[in-house]
């Protein structure tokens, strides 16, 4: 078993240094063009730096790809070399031989995964920050809150102090004909046990009569849309777990913010179906025909992957879908995949 280790480990690193290389500098490229302003108006260090702080973004997007292709094409480098029917031959079965590859596989998907929650998030915002691409921000802001309910909007910019605090609340009642009935405006609330406590608060009635505004205020922020001060993927992990507290406390699903981590977690078993799909074929593909085509049906099945997961997280946002939902990717892409095994395509 040692040996199946040291043969495939060794082909795998190789394959997966030179995916991994062509990857980054073609993703390296369109990224430097995407900030070319904002580089030109720094120092050289600083360029140099933003560089550095970039790699763990763009592993982000290509190392589980890179993982997946490099799996393939070393079980498929080894066959072209006879030297997984040497393995054979010392009666050593395939089910043996996949399950170390799989098991190679998904260290290196781990160790990905690792990079998405943690590195990434902070070197990205960090290089944002650099370049004065966006403002930085003490801690995790939550602004722009909307709520709608009983004949009520509800608008609050920001929720402060470990949410116990919210900054700015409009707050308009509605009549049964759905015309203003009320306005009132408060610039803070204090959280107290069953209510919010508003201070410097004014109301307004539909004949524009202003008075001073000082009952309790009763806000069910379980149906607030959240607008978050950094697009999700920045957030760092202690910010996730502090937005998981507050959608805890206010009973909000926040499960729908953290998309990005459902994509890590996704990214995770993603070449272990890519090796279940073309293991059978990567050994036997032994001449150069075989081996073309091998190539090209893992590129095509990799593209229509990435289309499909694009456009269903995408969808997953927008429509602020539930955490779990994208995993349906995973049922479509399988159930497709199978379904083109049996054409010419992928047989």
């Amino acid at each position: 078993m040692k040996k199946i280790n040291q043969l495939f480990l060794k082909e795998f690193i190789t394959v997966l240094a030179i995916t991994v290389s062509i990857f980054l500098i073609t993703i390296f490229i369109f990224d430097l063009f995407e900030h070319l302003d904002e580089l030109l108006t720094i120092s050289g260090k600083d360029q140099f730096l933003f560089i550095i702080l970039r790699i763990p973004y763009m592993l982000s997007h290509i190392f589980i790809f890179s993982i997946a292709i490099a799996a393939i094409v070393s079980i498929n480098n080894l066959s072209q070399r006879y030297e997984i029917i040497t393995l054979f031959s010392a009666r050593i079965n395939p089910q043996n031989i996949l399950i170390r590859v799989i098991a190679i596989s998904m260290f290196f998907s781990s160790l990905s995964l690792l990079n998405n929650i943690f590195i990434s998030p902070v070197s990205t915002l960090k290089s944002l920050l650099l370049i004065n691409k966006i403002k930085k921000e003490q801690e995790l802001t939550i602004s722009n809150i909307a709520v709608y309910e009983n004949k009520r909007f509800i608008f609050i910019e920001k929720i402060e102090k470990g949410a116990d605090k919210l900054r700015n609340i409009a707050i308009i009642q509605l009549n049964k004909q759905n015309e203003i009935d009320s306005l009132i405006f408060a610039e803070e609330a204090i959280k107290q046990k069953d209510y919010w406590l508003p201070i410097k608060a004014r109301s307004f009635d539909n004949n524009g009569n202003s008075s001073e505004f000082n009952k309790q205020i009763e806000l069910n922020l379980s149906k607030a849309i959240l607008n978050l001060h950094y697009k999700p993927y920045l957030l760092t992990v202690s910010e996730n777990l502090n937005l998981i507290r507050l959608g805890k406390k206010f009973n909000i699903n926040i499960y729908k913010y953290l998309h990005h981590l459902s994509k890590a977690v996704l990214h995770l078993f993603l070449p272990i179906m890519f090796i279940l799909f073309f293991f059978k074929e990567a050994i036997e593909g032994r001449d150069e025909k075989n081996r073309n085509l091998l190539l090209t049906k893992v590129v095509i099945t990799l593209t229509l992957y990435y289309v499909i997961e694009a456009n269903i997280y995408n969808y997953a946002i927008s429509a602020q879908k539930d955490f779990f939902f994208p995993y349906i990717i995973m049922i479509i892409f399988f159930g497709l995949v199978m379904i083109l095994r049996k054409t010419y395509l992928l047989r």
